[in-house]
């Protein structure tokens, strides 16, 4: 008597590929770009963007107690003019993904958090799996940061190690078509 694997017995040749390689192809298509989305599921609506800014401002308001002062200072700071957790926040929220780079001094301590836009980046795994560099890229250019000098926060994603889900997300659901 089998009791594992009868159900898919004699059926292995009928069964698809797995399609490695192809990092963009979802679900039997490729899924739209994040400022695709953007633009039309959020900057287009105004109830969306209310939600999102009511979330995100409160994030911001929580009061941080460090048990050093100078990270406490570092994480209610400004980062590119706005609310380090605010744009955490958005980000987690929208895309899944919040990715801070730690910017050191001439002493090489922490000296400033950079909220970095996380469509722009991309994980760099090594041959186990594990995040050893994060690629951020900014029109032309490329920087290959190292994983020591870059905070990743991610929403939980069931189907994926490195990367979170966010509302935008443009892959179908798992219980069929959308």
């Amino acid at each position: 008597m089998k009791l594992f694997g009868w159900k898919s017995a004699g059926r292995a040749a009928a069964r698809p590929a797995l399609a490695r390689g192809l990092t963009g192809w979802i679900g039997g298509h490729w899924p739209r770009a994040y400022e695709a989305q953007l633009r039309e599921l959020y900057l287009t609506n105004s109830v969306a963007q209310r939600a999102v800014r009511l979330v995100a401002e409160g994030v911001a308001s929580i009061v941080i107690r460090a048990s050093a002062p100078m990270a406490g200072d570092l994480v209610a700071a400004t980062s590119g003019g706005q609310s380090l957790m605010e744009t955490l926040a958005i980000s987690l929220l929208l895309h899944g993904n919040g990715y801070v780079q730690i910017l050191p001094d001439t002493h090489g301590a922490p000296a400033e958090l950079f909220a970095l836009r996380p469509e722009r980046v991309s994980i760099e795994a090594d041959p186990r799996g594990w995040p050893m560099a994060y690629r951020y890229r900014a029109g032309e250019v490329t920087s290959l940061l190292s994983a020591d000098s870059v905070i990743h926060i991610r929403v939980h994603h069931p189907l994926d190690d490195h990367y979170g889900l966010g509302c935008l997300d443009d892959r179908p659901p798992l219980s069929g078509p959308r």
